[in-house]
């Protein structure tokens, strides 16, 4: 079992290689080929189910088996609940997101990931006081990551709140100015009377 662990990093690995080459369809292949070897492997199985984010019946399967392979490994339980968030399953990935927080340690490296989370999770339940600290809180943890200041942005300027919007936006400009997110939401900002 030892070989096939170590080939399915290895398929893994190739796997990030070509989709961050651009080359989607060998990281697909090596993802199939990963989970093929070990259908037990956590990792995998959430690889899988992000390769098939198009067919969201069947993510969730593979979703919901990356949660039981992980059980106890924060950063893979946080990585299901985005992916789940993303295909809309807020309660479970708010389910998800409430066990990894039960499992962190100090040497969990996803914190201000995991604590956007929690922002957009309470932003989708209502709850915009506790949305605002989370993705505020966020923001300040890791500045230079574009998406906290983008999500904190959109959340203020869909609150009605677009100047506080803009300010974010530009304040996440100052460390990522070549994020095109970032200008084209600036953009817009402007566009729409934001000073």
């Amino acid at each position: 079992m030892l070989r096939a662990g170590s080939d399915v990093e290895h398929l893994l690995a190739k796997a990030a290689e070509s989709a961050a080459a651009g080359r989607a369809e060998d990281a697909r292949k090596f993802v199939r080929r990963a989970v093929a070897i070990d259908p037990d492997h956590a990792e995998a199985q959430l690889r899988w189910a992000v390769e098939l984010a198009d067919t969201p019946r069947q993510a969730r399967y593979h979703l919901r088996r990356a949660a039981e392979l992980g059980h106890g490994d924060p950063a893979l339980e946080y990585q299901v609940a985005c992916v789940l968030f993303d295909l809309g399953d807020v309660d479970g990935a708010l389910m998800l997101a409430r066990r990894a927080r039960r499992h962190i340690d100090e040497e969990f490296h996803f914190l201000p990931g995991l604590v956007n989370l929690t922002g957009r999770l309470a932003d989708a339940g209502g709850h915009d006081e506790m949305a605002e600290e989370a993705l505020g809180l966020a923001f300040a943890l890791e500045p230079e990551m574009a998406w906290h200041g983008r999500t904190l942005s959109q959340f203020l300027d869909r609150q009605g709140r677009p100047a506080e919007a803009l300010r974010v936006t530009r304040a996440a400009l100052r460390h990522t100015p070549d994020d095109q997110g970032l200008r084209s939401l600036e953009a817009r900002l402007l566009a729409a009377g934001a000073r």
